[in-house]
């Protein structure tokens, strides 16, 4: 009985060694990632992940992606190129050439496009790895905007009954009570008015000054908030003129010697021209002709001696309109044919 019972511990003792044996070899295998004597004769790629998902991230506001990858061939590896499908995505590389075993990363700066919902983007990576010449990267998030806004462009008037539609109306969607802390626009001639308390619910009214000009003053409000989950909020605008002229360039032709501008007062006033000039004496005043809320400005070209060798000739002409209202007028003016 004591054999018989020392013999089943004896081989009890050597299973229990042969079991503990593999398991120190698997665990020694598992800690190596990559051996350390390559048979890989090529440079080869290896990244950590290809997908980096942001999750919920907001409008106006930047995030960094991080990709960490490897060189696992004895060769040397090179990145050659990261092209992005938008200028919303903006690679960044610090390692462009690793050797066997060396550790790289690609940062991306990325910017959530002005639009809630899902959005996806790739970034197109290129090596010299010769099964992997390009690689891309994807970046994944879901756009919210907590705040609501109201209108989403402006068209902002500066003067008539048009001038109550110069505001901005924020909501906020998840019932959390915010604050405007300040708004900044693009042009000094736009002044908001606002009340800055918490509230569920803000108006941003917008005083804009008479712009002395025919060219359209385009910008952006920038508002800043107080919402734990909405910092800022842009609001494209546009400055609608006194006047509009068209064309907003002129092209002649030497042939042509008869040429008009047309020009609209955008808040339907009746104007004045008291004075137009050629900057390059290339232009007199034809005649002038009434029109619905405008005066149609014709104009007679005629070619200068001191010009005659010239391909082209770019003029300006200048427009005094009562008021004090100066409006300009580019003038392309070709005075030899093309052979």
């Amino acid at each position: 009985m004591f054999i018989r019972g020392r013999k089943f511990w004896l081989l009890l003792f050597f299973i229990g060694l042969f079991v503990l044996s593999g398991n120190m070899f698997s665990a020694e295998a598992k800690e190596l990632d990559f051996p350390t004597n390559s048979t890989n004769r090529e440079p080869t790629i290896m990244f950590d992940n290809l997908v980096c998902d942001l999750g919920v991230v907001e409008m106006y506001k930047s995030y960094r992606c991080k990709y960490l990858f490897r060189n696992i061939g004895n060769k040397t590896l090179k990145i050659l190129k990261a092209h992005s499908t938008c200028g919303c995505s903006i690679p960044e590389i610090k390692d462009k050439s690793l050797e066997f075993d060396e550790s790289g990363e690609i940062l991306i700066t990325f910017y959530p496009p002005k639009k809630e919902g899902k959005v996806q983007k790739e970034i197109k990576i290129f090596t010299n790895d010769p099964k992997n010449k390009l690689i891309t990267l994807t970046i994944k998030a879901t756009v919210e905007c907590k705040v609501d806004f109201k209108p989403k462009q402006l068209s902002l008037f500066i003067k008539g009954e048009k001038t109550d539609n110069n505001k901005v109306v924020l909501t906020s969607k998840d019932h959390e009570k915010f604050s405007i802390s300040k708004v900044v626009p693009s042009n000094d001639c736009v002044k908001p008015i606002y009340d800055p308390n918490s509230n569920l619910k803000h108006q941003i009214s917008l005083e804009t000054t008479t712009v002395k000009g025919n060219e359209q003053l385009h910008g952006n409000l920038e508002i800043y908030l107080t919402h734990s989950k909405c910092g800022i909020i842009k609001v494209p605008y546009t400055i609608i003129p006194e006047f509009d002229i068209t064309p907003s360039l002129l092209t002649v032709k030497k042939k042509e010697k008869l040429h008009t501008i047309t020009i609209i007062n955008n808040y339907s006033e009746a104007f004045k021209i008291e004075s137009v000039t050629s900057q390059k004496g290339l232009f007199t005043v034809d005649k002038l002709v009434k029109i619905s809320n405008g005066i149609d400005l014709m104009l007679k070209y005629s070619t200068l001696d001191k010009f005659a060798n010239f391909k082209y000739v770019y003029d300006t002409i200048n427009i005094e309109i009562s008021g004090g209202y100066n409006l300009k007028v580019g003038c392309l003016v070709f005075i030899k044919a093309e052979k």
